[in-house]
């Protein structure tokens, strides 16, 4: 899950920490990973709209289980 599994995120916060990651690619996979719930969306003010991501429960195991993964020999 990489950066967003580090605690919640703001849209640009996550662009900005992955590299030639364009806009539109990024709301697409943000999108995708929100239908599956393994992020959810949260909208904290309306004027200016601020929303920020964080890691479902199930991202969370799905987080563990890649670090696992990354860690065998």
């Amino acid at each position: 899950m990489g950066k967003i599994a580090q605690g919640v995120k703001q849209p640009g916060q996550l662009r900005r920490s992955i590299h030639r990651l364009t806009k539109k690619v990024m709301y697409q996979r943000l999108k995708k990973l929100e239908r599956y719930k393994i992020i959810q969306r949260k909208k904290i003010s309306d004027k200016p709209l601020k929303v920020y991501y964080l890691l479902t429960p199930l991202g969370k195991k799905i987080d563990r289980l890649i670090k696992v993964i990354k860690n065998i020999d």
